[in-house]
């Protein structure tokens, strides 16, 4: 979409242009409907410098109509590559975190068969409070649930509780 200050612009350029050209015609019309039957017309010279004047503005208006159609299509050219890029580093995203939480769920998967039920709700809650730390990794963490569980089994905490520090 086009800035109020081009489309102005545009308009004032299109407004020029058709005045210009509505002036050429009118007058070359008046001569020849006045000289019906002459097969040569002649004008004053101030209406010819007129009529140039008129084919000079039509022209140029032309000019500064196309240099704008051609300055607002190259603009949307860029925009159209900056959202094709933009597009495909999102896709790039996407199936990058799509494989991690694949990689996560195949991990998880493999070592729940060999782990036990606390083995498990250890590693739950880890990954739980390892989640909350990432999400304000700057923030004091007061859910100490996997090591509340492994003092309880009276476990040695494993690895992954090892992360439940948040402080």
């Amino acid at each position: 979409m086009q800035p109020e200050g081009e489309e102005e612009a545009d308009k004032a350029l299109i407004d020029k242009n058709l005045n210009a050209s509505a002036h050429i015609y009118n007058t070359l019309n008046e001569s020849i409907l006045k000289n019906k039957e002459a097969e040569v017309i002649t004008l004053p010279r101030k209406e010819a410098l007129k009529l140039r004047r008129a084919a000079v503005i039509c022209n140029q208006s032309l000019g500064g109509i196309v240099k704008s159609s051609r300055a607002r299509e190259d603009r949307l050219i860029v925009e159209q590559h900056l959202m094709r890029k933009t597009a495909q580093r999102d896709r790039i995203d996407n199936m990058a975190h799509r494989a991690r939480l694949l990689d996560r769920m195949r991990f998880q998967s493999q070592s729940d068969s060999a782990a036990t039920p606390v083995e498990r709700a250890l590693r739950s809650i880890a990954n739980a409070e390892r989640a909350l730390s990432a999400l304000s990794p700057t923030a004091s963490c007061s859910a100490h649930g996997a090591g509340i569980i492994a003092a309880q089994s009276r476990l040695e905490p494993q690895p992954a509780a090892s992360v439940l520090s948040c402080s």
